[in-house]
C-alpha cells in the first residue's frame, strides 16, 4: 500500500524582493492611454505604428512632414500624403472635439480660498485689522 503524500507548506522566500517584483511586473504591463478616442480605437494585436497609421496619426512628425530645402513643396510629396487611407477617422474627429472644448481657467489659489476671501471682503471690506485671514 502506498504512503500518503505529505503536504508541502508554502514558505516565505526571503531571498526575493517583493517590491522589485511588483515594479518589474508594472514595467512589463502595457501603459494606460489617457486619451479616450485613442484608447477606444487601440488594437492590442497591432504594433504602435500600424495603430497610429490606421487612426490617421503620425508616429514620427519628421517623416510625416519632412522639411525640404526648397521653399515650395513638391507635388509628389503632397500626393503621397493624400494617398494614405485612414481606417478610423472617428479618432481624429474625437480629438478635434476634445480640443475645441472650453477649458476651465484655473487661478493660482484654490476655490475654497477664493470663497473665503470673498466672504471676508463682503463682511469686513478693506478693514484688514478686524479679522486676519491667516
Amino acid at each position: 500500500m502506498p504512503k500518503a503524500k505529505k503536504k508541502r507548506r508554502h514558505t516565505y522566500n526571503y531571498n526575493i524582493d517583493r517590491k522589485k517584483l511588483k515594479r518589474k511586473a508594472k514595467k512589463k504591463s502595457a501603459p494606460r492611454i489617457p486619451c479616450d478616442p485613442i484608447r477606444n480605437a487601440w488594437d492590442n494585436k497591432k504594433c504602435v505604428a500600424r495603430n497610429l497609421a490606421d487612426m490617421g496619426l503620425a508616429i514620427d512628425p519628421n517623416k510625416s512632414l519632412p522639411i525640404s530645402k526648397n521653399k515650395e513643396p513638391q507635388v509628389d510629396e503632397t500626393e503621397q500624403q493624400q494617398e494614405k487611407v485612414i481606417y478610423k477617422p472617428y479618432v481624429i474627429e474625437g480629438l478635434q472635439a476634445l480640443a475645441n472644448l472650453p477649458s476651465k481657467q484655473t487661478m493660482g489659489i484654490s476655490s475654497d480660498m477664493i470663497h473665503y476671501v470673498r466672504y471676508m471682503i463682503e463682511n469686513y471690506g478693506e478693514d484688514y485689522k478686524v479679522n486676519r485671514i491667516l
